[in-house]
């Protein structure tokens, strides 16, 4: 049997409520994983939602950004993936999507080049927009960045972020 779910993500449109994923119900290509927990859901003007999800898998719970686009829900990333630039993602911000369906998250790294940075990921690939220890435009280094970010119809990606060596020491 299977235990009733206790979260959910839900898109109410058209007059009619869907269920985009369920606690308890399998993660999308997290083998073995099933969704326990749902944080921050986006929705674009095509009904694509995105969200933040906490799966288990065995004894361990990790962080994912997911994404549901026309009724097929797919990973986006998960914490021990391997992130754009090396390393593996650790944790998450909660994400933001645009009419494009291209998905923006802040992201923490472990074992790469960078501690954390902005990721948009497109239907074609993931990549990191900046990391943590690069350069900015008034001369200092990234530090850090907030996990709240938006991302517009054209790619463009706002976020702010915590600076180094620069004339400021926070960014927008």
């Amino acid at each position: 049997l299977r235990a009733a779910a206790s979260q959910g993500v839900f898109l109410s449109s058209k007059q009619r409520l869907r269920v985009i994923a369920l606690s308890g119900g399998a993660a999308a290509s997290s083998t073995g994983g099933t969704f326990t927990e749902f944080h921050v859901p986006v929705l674009n003007d095509n009904e694509d939602v995105a969200f933040l999800a906490e799966v288990k898998r065995g004894r361990d719970t990790l962080e994912g950004i997911y994404l549901n686009r026309a009724g097929a829900l797919r990973k986006i990333a998960a914490a021990g993936d391997a992130a754009p630039g090396g390393g593996t993602y650790s944790a998450f911000g909660g994400p933001t999507i645009n009419n494009n369906g291209d998905v923006a998250f802040a992201a923490s790294i472990e074992g790469g080049a960078v501690n954390g940075g902005i990721f948009v990921a497109s239907a074609k690939e993931t990549r990191m927009l900046v990391g943590a220890g690069n350069p900015e435009p008034s001369g200092g280094i990234f530090s850090q960045f907030s996990d709240r970010i938006s991302i517009n119809n054209s790619g463009g990606v706002l976020f702010n972020a915590v600076l180094k060596l620069g004339p400021a020491g926070h960014g927008l």
